[in-house]
């Protein structure tokens, strides 16, 4: 997914692939959408969403775009705060300084165990789940942005 500020109200842009086939046109449609913008902030982007999203980009023939800014908040957290609360994993820092703690979120590591049964089933619950949990990783992301700058 992918957030933007328009006006005063917070954006987010899900993309979801319903089958396989569909990840060129969703990765298609993301690297439209950062190419609109002049820079991107991402939550330990630098070291996974950047580097896989390039990899899926060349995977399907496509060109990556060119960021001319990149911020990280992970690595903002780091300098900033340190490991203060025991780790900057991205909850952590939400519950620490959002004040906001999830209540029945799927768990980032049971993600593609939840899409691989969507593939098999076409249930759609665990997918809403994965959804929720994403919208939420944007919204904290942009709220320790502009908590840490």
């Amino acid at each position: 997914g992918l957030a933007r500020w328009r006006g005063e109200e917070l954006e987010i842009w899900q993309f979801f692939a319903r089958h396989l086939g569909e990840e060129k046109a969703v990765v298609a449609a993301a690297k439209e959408r950062i190419e609109e913008h002049e820079g991107l902030v991402t939550f330990n982007g630098s070291s996974f969403d950047w580097p896989y999203l390039c990899h899926r980009w060349r995977h399907h023939g496509l060109p990556s775009p060119a960021l001319r800014h990149h911020v990280d908040v992970l690595l903002m957290a780091r300098q900033r705060i340190g490991y203060r609360y025991g780790n900057c994993r991205l909850q952590t820092l939400e519950a620490r300084l959002c004040g906001r703690r999830r209540r029945e979120d799927i768990p980032s590591h049971q993600i593609p165990g939840a899409y691989r049964r969507y593939l098999q089933s076409r249930q759609t619950e665990e997918i809403e789940r994965v959804l929720h949990h994403n919208a939420l990783d944007l919204l904290t992301t942009v709220e320790l942005l502009l908590y840490l700058r």
